[in-house]
């Protein structure tokens, strides 16, 4: 993620690179020695996140809002199974929403709010989408970049 993301120009890296033990860097919880939650909000984060980062199984919480994050970590992140919580609203994401996203069970926090991404989705998706994240097509405006 580190290395994927600019991470030397986070605002944030703290122990990110100093240490092999993800429990003490910046912006990570675990919980048994397990990298349980991620929250990297507007920290200058750009670019794809390396496929790598999706091998993070017990990951629950996964919040990267306010950076630019390439989109595709929409086909990846259904990989994380566990998820419960998935924040990329203002991460400039644009494209189109694939249906593999409701392959994520156990999500009930979603937020995809400020982006640019395609609103013309399958009905299922557009569906299963209103219900995590009511509203999340009409926000789809900011495309300017």
């Amino acid at each position: 993620l580190y290395d994927s993301t600019e991470g030397d120009n986070w605002h944030d890296n703290s122990g990110w690179k100093m240490t092999n033990t993800p429990c003490n860097w910046y912006g990570v919880a675990c919980k048994k020695g397990s990298v349980g939650e991620l929250e990297l909000s507007n920290n200058n984060l750009k670019g794809a996140i390396s496929i790598k980062f999706f091998k993070l199984n017990k990951l629950k919480s996964l919040v990267l809002s306010d950076n630019d994050i390439d989109a595709s970590i929409l086909k990846n992140v259904k990989k994380l199974k566990n998820l419960k919580t998935l924040w990329l609203n203002k991460c400039k994401l644009s494209g189109k929403l694939p249906n593999s996203l409701m392959k994520l069970k156990k999500l009930s926090d979603l937020d995809l709010n400020d982006n640019c991404l395609k609103t013309k989705v399958s009905k299922k998706l557009k569906k299963w989408l209103d219900e995590l994240n009511p509203g999340w097509d009409e926000t789809q405006t900011n495309c300017l970049y």
